[in-house]
């Protein structure tokens, strides 16, 4: 029995030197389970918590947002740009009155400022004409003023707002298609613009249809002027097209009726193709012969003021000149008429 239970304390020896390390990485693996499997099941539970995932995912994106914002700006801001206007537009939409709370105080500081200097402007404009008021050029002004049938005040009114053609549209009526256009002095500004010129013709032919469903009420008339700023669309409708001319300053007497007239030299000359017209504008680029007139160049302009008020100049000189010899040759006539009486007096 002592020998039994001897061979049984050497296997029980003999087993832990043979198997004791792999029983202690069992354990060790079990534990490493264990601990595997409590992580899985707080990540499963952080999945399922909208609110856990966010907190636990939010550092880490953020820091990859700035990452790549100071690798690649340029990349980002291409991929973010659909996001964020389309989130800009859907917050203007939800949010309008908001939006309008929080812009006025900007935008109403930057109009009053804008309002301001342009009153700035046309004061100091006036006030330098007017500080002319005794000088050849006052004269002029006056003598215009009064061949014109206008005050004075007005004709330096016109002179501080000189007019000026920025675009001409030609556009189909019925559909609102571009058929020409013309932009007198292209500029890096203005050449911008030039892409949009189809837009903007489908955008006026709406307006005018607004204006004539919501106020015309089955009356004959058509819109003839929109002012947007210091700038004014003048139109001038015929019975296939219309045309548009975006302009600043006071318009002169009698724009609308030259405009009216080469309208009509463009209804007439092309009408056969006007009332087949199937969106093919090939054929009307013959009517930018008739829109250059209705460009009033502004250095044209003033050199022939230049020219009015040279003229006038030397009227004005020359009636004094004449003055001057009236009133010599008077005082003349008295000194012979005083000699010849104290003549035959004495």
């Amino acid at each position: 029995m002592s020998d039994i239970s001897r061979e049984d304390e050497d296997l029980e020896i003999l087993r832990q030197i043979l198997l004791g390390q792999y029983q202690q990485r069992a354990q060790d693996l079990e534990g490493e389970l264990n601990h595997v499997q409590a992580q899985i099941a707080s990540l499963t539970l952080r999945i399922e918590d909208k609110q856990a995932l966010i907190d636990t995912v939010t550092p880490i994106l953020a820091q990859s947002i700035q990452q790549s914002i100071h690798d690649s700006k340029g990349e980002m801001a291409e991929a973010l740009y659909p996001i964020m206007a389309r989130s800009i537009q859907q917050s203007i939409e939800n949010s309008k009155e908001q939006m309008v709370e929080a812009l006025y105080p900007i935008v109403g500081r930057l109009v009053s400022r804008s309002v301001s200097e342009a009153m700035r402007d046309l004061a100091r404009r006036i006030d330098e004409q007017m500080r002319n008021t005794f000088s050849t050029d006052s004269i002029s002004r006056r003598i215009r003023a009064q061949v014109s049938g206008v005050s004075q005040a007005e004709l330096a009114m016109r002179n501080a707002l000189p007019f000026e053609v920025r675009r001409i549209f030609l556009i189909d009526r019925e559909t609102g298609i571009l058929l020409n256009y013309l932009n007198p002095a292209p500029t890096e500004e203005r050449q911008d613009e030039d892409d949009d010129s189809d837009v903007i013709g489908g955008m006026l032919t709406a307006i005018r249809d607004f204006v004539q469903d919501a106020f015309g009420r089955g009356e004959e008339g058509e819109l003839d002027a929109i002012h947007y700023g210091d700038r004014t669309i003048l139109i001038e409708t015929a019975k296939h097209t219309y045309i548009a001319v975006v302009a600043t300053g006071i318009t002169p007497a009698g724009y609308h009726g030259v405009m009216r007239q080469n309208l009509y030299q463009i209804e007439d000359r092309f009408g056969e193709v006007l009332r087949h017209f199937d969106g093919d504008v090939s054929e009307l680029t013959g009517t930018l012969r008739y829109l250059t007139p209705l460009i009033i160049d502004s250095e044209a302009t003033d050199r022939a003021r230049e020219s009015v008020k040279e003229q006038t100049s030397d009227q004005v000189r020359s009636a004094l000149g004449v003055l001057l010899l009236t009133i010599f040759l008077i005082v003349l006539l008295v000194l012979f008429g005083w000699w010849a009486y104290r003549t035959a007096g004495g």
